[in-house]
């Protein structure tokens, strides 16, 4: 007969002040010290939601440099402690990089530029020291090797990999941004493809999404429309890898320091009150707890099984390669069992790189084809909503792939759809929510540490007078 018990954890739960709590026997004063702990906690949480930008802006925002500050303080001693020769290295390269960029867009090609449109002039301005420099750096080095098709490529593909950051991480608060950027920008290629009858256009910079005026070769399939798309969803799902790092490495950081995976996962569990409970009443507790966090538990239990097993890798890339809102809560628990660094992200960029985001391409590339993009457009139309124009709509953008109607595209700025207008305006609202977000989060983060502290001296003082109490008593 299978046992329908909750299965027993393989943490027991230590809190910070074990040795105190030990000695506290009497029943009575255990339930009243959780009391009191919850009664203050309670207060601290109040403090906490009350800290917004619209209830005390002034504060918030002074907690939210604090935190920033405190936490750049930190990078700077944990690099110099343990990658002082790296560091130097890197930020070496980052500067001579920087230095290079800044000196040819700001001061190379304008002077370049000048020389060419003033032709008058070209022989005295290339016969200074640093216009002679500027030129020779452009026949010699710029041009011979395509250097600006190449910056122009990486920052793109850095562009990409920023926007997929910005999507997994902050534990399930991050910006949607494939349904804010790379949707629509895999339904618009798809889209100026199919119209097009070809794939040889830009995608970036002032004449991008512009038809060949000449359209030879065989008809494009639907491969090649993927292809097109292939490396921004690739960048795109590399930098959701990414972003899933920063939760790996705070469980494992907060294992090596005794850190709970429960306080990890919520912010109101407390080690020293977990303890108390499961000492006198562990049974009443577990079956007082709702069906949901029952369910919750057991999902913990299974992934935290899982992760220790043989079978880490496997378990790590499924869960990856599909969206899949546990998988913060599995990174959190890889990090806090152990698993190796290489393990968890190689099995983490094949799903969301690889796998997540090319299927997700597939779909998106699928919805708007010329086909299926008409079928939509005539149920948009047959719901005869008053704003909502979808053929006329997709007849101007299509109509704005073609060159010789550009100058459509200097109108598009001043007689804006209603569509369009609405999505400008969900964009703004989704980004500024986001920064708030971050703003709120950060600060509070700054807050709870406080907190924490004050909650510990709290408890230390309400152990001590119980301790005092169960004495006299005796």
């Amino acid at each position: 007969m299978q046992d329908n018990q909750p299965k027993k954890k393989k943490h027991a739960t230590i809190g910070k002040h074990h040795e105190l709590i030990q000695q506290l026997t009497s029943t009575a004063l255990k339930e009243a010290f959780v009391e009191d702990v919850k009664k203050y906690k309670k207060l601290q949480k109040v403090q906490r939601e009350n800290l917004t930008l619209f209830k005390s802006p002034i504060l918030t925002i002074q907690y939210f440099f604090i935190e920033v500050y405190k936490n750049c303080i930190k990078l700077t001693k944990y690099l110099i402690e343990n990658h002082l020769f790296l560091t130097i290295f890197l930020l070496g390269i980052l500067t001579s990089v920087l230095s290079f960029l800044s000196f040819w867009y700001l001061h190379c090609v304008p002077t370049l530029f000048g020389a060419k449109k003033n032709e008058g002039l070209e022989e005295d301005l290339l016969s200074t020291t640093t216009a002679g420099y500027c030129y020779s750096l452009k026949s010699n080095f710029i041009e011979p090797y395509q250097v600006e098709y190449w910056m122009k490529e990486v920052f793109v593909c850095l562009e990409w990999i920023v926007l997929g950051v910005l999507s997994s991480i902050g534990l399930g608060t991050g910006l949607h941004t494939f349904l804010l950027y790379l949707g629509p920008h895999i339904a618009k290629v798809t889209i100026a493809a199919t119209e097009c009858g070809s794939v040889d256009f830009t995608t970036h910079g002032p004449n991008s999404f512009l038809c060949p005026t000449n359209v030879n070769g065989p008809a494009i399939t639907f491969w090649d429309i993927v292809f097109k798309i292939e490396l921004a969803a690739v960048m795109w799902g590399f930098g959701t890898a990414l972003g899933e790092i920063p939760p790996f490495w705070i469980a494992r950081a907060a294992r090596q320091s005794g850190v709970s995976l429960e306080s990890l996962e919520n912010e109101d569990f407390d080690s020293d009150e977990e303890e108390v409970l499961e000492s006198e009443n562990k049974e009443k507790v577990e079956e007082s707890k709702p069906f949901y966090e029952k369910w919750m538990e057991s999902i913990k239990q299974r992934i935290e099984d899982i992760a220790e097993s043989r079978f880490t890798f496997i378990f790590i890339l499924a869960m990856a390669s599909i969206p899949n809102p546990l998988f913060d809560l599995a990174g959190l628990t890889c990090g806090w069992v152990g698993v190796g660094f290489f393990t968890f992200f190689f099995a983490t960029m094949i799903g969301k790189a690889l796998i997540k985001a090319n299927l997700q391409t597939l779909l998106v590339v699928s919805i708007f084809r010329k086909e299926q993009l008409n079928i939509l457009v005539d149920f948009l139309e047959g719901l005869n909503l008053p704003f909502l124009k979808a053929r006329s709509f997709f007849e101007k953008e299509r109509a704005r792939f073609h060159p010789e109607n550009v100058s459509m595209r200097n109108e598009s700025g001043n007689d804006k759809s209603p569509i369009a207008f609405i999505w400008d305006i969900l964009l703004f609202i989704m980004i500024s929510l986001f920064v708030i977000s971050i703003i709120h989060s950060t600060a509070k983060a700054c807050l709870a540490d406080e907190q924490n502290e004050k909650l510990e001296a709290f408890k230390q003082s309400k152990l001590e007078e119980y301790l005092k109490k169960q004495e006299k008593s005796l």
